[in-house]
């Protein structure tokens, strides 16, 4: 008895991982060179934890998009995995910087 063979992954799955990591670092930049800009007060651990919510949200919407992708409206069916976990992983970090925000000036001393 033969057992029925299992299917490959997708030959391009480690690149697309790879890509993805790129992008999603590449928007941890945008974020920590932002934060350069407006002058704000900055060390390794706000450095470490930009890098690491873009890297957080980044692999959830990479894991999200198989599921996510067949329900897009057929104008927006072009958007491929890498643009997805890139654009989950900026407004992640967006929506993180606004509850920062809101915390900050909910707590700042009187």
């Amino acid at each position: 008895m033969q057992l029925p063979e299992s299917p490959s992954p997708p030959p391009n799955d480690l690149w697309t991982i790879l890509a993805t990591c790129l992008v999603v670092l590449i928007t941890g930049f945008i974020s920590v060179a932002r934060r350069v800009v407006q002058e704000k007060e900055n060390n390794w651990i706000l450095i470490a934890t930009e890098y690491s919510a873009c890297l957080l949200v980044g692999y959830l919407a990479y894991e999200a998009y198989p599921s996510v992708h067949p329900h897009l409206p057929g104008y927006l069916s072009w958007i491929t995995q890498n643009i997805f976990s890139a654009t989950g992983s900026y407004i992640g970090i967006r929506a993180f910087h606004i509850a920062e925000y809101y915390t900050t000036e909910k707590f700042k001393p009187s």
